[in-house]
């Protein structure tokens, strides 16, 4: 028997090799995509972390800012109310008016 390989067993045997060798190349060209893809998503979701984390820093500060504003506007309101009662209570007010010295514009006879 003779050990002589023909043409096409040899063409064949090639053809194989190379598509096993395209098959794993491919294999390795789609890893490191998957990896690059991977390396760009945790990029973008520590971007979004971030954006995420002063979105929160800028409402919480938003938040305190409207917050003081209302303290500030219910001071004024307070004592607003505060000075307001004495003056109509001072005015409207009987016994004092009463236990008051008589003006000197008052028409008493």
């Amino acid at each position: 028997m003779k050990s002589k390989f023909s043409l096409p067993a040899i063409l064949l045997l090639i053809t194989g090799v190379l598509l096993i060798a395209g098959i794993f190349f491919i294999g390795i060209q789609t890893r490191q995509q998957i990896q690059d893809t991977k390396k760009q998503l945790e990029t973008f979701s520590s971007q979004a972390d971030e954006e995420q984390k002063t979105l929160s820093e800028a409402q919480s500060s938003f938040a305190a800012a409207i917050q003081s504003k209302k303290d500030l506007l219910n001071y004024y309101e307070k004592k607003a109310s505060a000075k307001q009662p004495v003056v109509q209570e001072h005015m409207d007010s009987n016994e004092s008016s009463a236990d008051a010295p008589a003006s000197v514009f008052s028409q008493v006879n």
